[in-house]
């Protein structure tokens, strides 16, 4: 089966997996092939319908000679069974041998198939894509993409909802962040997945989102966020639990060269507990003598402050 993607970009693969390229560098005639896509489940085009959206600057003789000679390059490009006809004045195209994503996405949401939907759902019809001179083809294009667009928005809200329905507020918020997605400048919907983080438990996700969304809203219209955007993301900072100071290293052992407060090592002297340091006198003759710093009453270890712990000499290990 021939499968054709338009959604967020143009793929065309024949029935054995090769993509046909030939038909990929022909824009109108590409173009002819989307339109025929698109329409396919909902019903055939007539020829002067065709004539007018894709060669509206030829004469009708001429106009419907180039839609001929279009229809032969896209019969010899996907199959001659492919493209087909009701009458003389229709043409469609077989959905049971031209599989595309439009078609599919279409079914996927009448049937409630939110999730197959958003996954065929990739970026805009025929994203990028342009030809000259057909603007009534550019009308029905963008009128497409925002109906496209629409339906994958539904689909991501329905899937939101459904989620929050069953408790499964992890796969609520997973749905809100590709409906933002698709509507980046939704304020309501940016709150209502900034409030899915905070009840989550990712405050800190959630803020991000919000500095996300206001730099967004700066740049494009310089605004800010709405006032009751703005209460949330306060309410959520107050209950953002505030930075620990990092644990200090672990002591320096110093193996075999005495004991400090009882223990197994000779303990550095940056963490040696206080009752136990011993800081040389700074006076006269304080060269090698020493006295004890300030420290508590009472050693951790348990032992008054007076203990004789470890001697301090200047250039000794411990220094």
């Amino acid at each position: 089966m021939i499968q054709f993607r338009m959604l967020g970009g143009l793929s065309l693969t024949a029935a054995d997996g090769r993509e046909v390229r030939s038909l990929l560098a022909q824009p109108r005639r590409l173009a002819l092939l989307a339109y025929l896509a698109a329409g396919t489940s909902r019903d055939f085009q007539r020829r002067d319908s065709l004539v007018a959206l894709f060669w509206p600057e030829l004469d009708q003789k001429h106009a419907r000679a180039a839609l001929r000679e279009a229809l032969h390059v896209l019969r010899g490009a996907v199959g001659q069974g492919i493209v087909t006809r009701r009458g003389d004045e229709e043409i469609g195209l077989d959905s049971d041998l031209f599989w595309n994503d439009v078609a599919a996405f279409d079914r996927a949401v009448a049937a409630a198939e939110w999730g197959e939907a958003l996954e065929l759902y990739r970026g805009d019809l025929l994203e990028g894509f342009f030809i000259s001179e057909a603007p009534e083809f550019e009308r029905w294009l963008e009128t497409e993409r925002a109906r496209l667009k629409d339906a994958a928005c539904r689909s991501a809200h329905a899937l939101i909802e459904r989620s929050e329905g069953s408790g499964d507020y992890a796969a609520a918020t997973s749905w809100a962040r590709r409906a933002a997605g698709l509507t980046p400048f939704d304020e309501k919907l940016v709150r209502h997945w900034i409030s899915l983080l905070d009840r989550l438990g990712d405050r800190a996700r959630a803020v991000q989102v919000y500095d996300e969304f206001a730099s967004r809203l700066a740049q494009e219209y310089e605004m800010q966020p709405a006032t009751e955007t703005q209460a949330l993301i306060a309410a959520i900072h107050r209950r953002l639990p505030h930075l620990r100071p990092p644990h200090p290293p672990a002591p320096v052992l110093r193996p075999g060269a005495g004991r400090a407060c009882g223990g197994p090592h000779h303990l550095s002297r940056a963490w040696r507990p206080s009752c136990c340091w011993r800081i040389p006198a700074t006076g006269k003759g304080g060269r090698g003598r020493e006295r004890e710093s300030p420290g508590f009453d009472r050693s951790p270890c348990g032992r008054s402050r007076t203990c004789r712990a470890t001697r301090f000499t200047p250039g000794s290990p411990t220094a």
